[in-house]
């Protein structure tokens, strides 16, 4: 949960690693002073896949406006 609009979350990739599913995972944030909506908000993306049962292991990275 975010605290305004403005954030978005982005899944750039999807490998299979032996019996891993690496997702990488790109999250935007508003640049400071951007107008934004004042409501809590809940960035998602959702992909559909041939079924896996292997483990998925998530990789974060974040826009410069994040930091």
């Amino acid at each position: 949960t975010r605290r305004s609009g403005g954030f978005a979350i982005q899944i750039r990739s999807m490998v299979r690693r032996g019996e891993k599913l690496e997702v990488m995972v790109l999250e935007t944030c508003p640049a400071p002073g951007s107008r934004v909506s004042l409501g809590l908000t809940q960035p998602a993306q959702v992909v559909r896949l041939d079924r896996f049962v292997e483990v998925a292991e998530f990789r974060d990275s974040r826009t410069s406006s994040c930091r």
